[in-house]
């Protein structure tokens, strides 16, 4: 959430606690590449009223539910 809300606050102590969970920095730097790129397809999308995927709004899923 962090990464995709208030990408800016994210330190050096958000990578530790990712490597101490064991993730390795090509783990980290994937899972970066690919949260960014969803938000910017979903911004540009957003912003051209575009629906990339109708069935997903029919599930009415809330923002932040998982």
């Amino acid at each position: 959430m962090k990464l995709t809300r208030e990408p800016w606050t994210c330190t050096e102590g958000d990578v530790q606690r990712l490597r101490g969970s064991g993730l390795k920095d090509e783990d980290i730097l994937d899972a970066v590449s690919v949260i960014g790129l969803f938000n910017h397809v979903d911004r540009v999308a957003d912003a051209l009223g575009i629906t990339v995927n109708p069935g997903y709004y029919e599930m009415a899923v809330k923002p932040g539910v998982v």
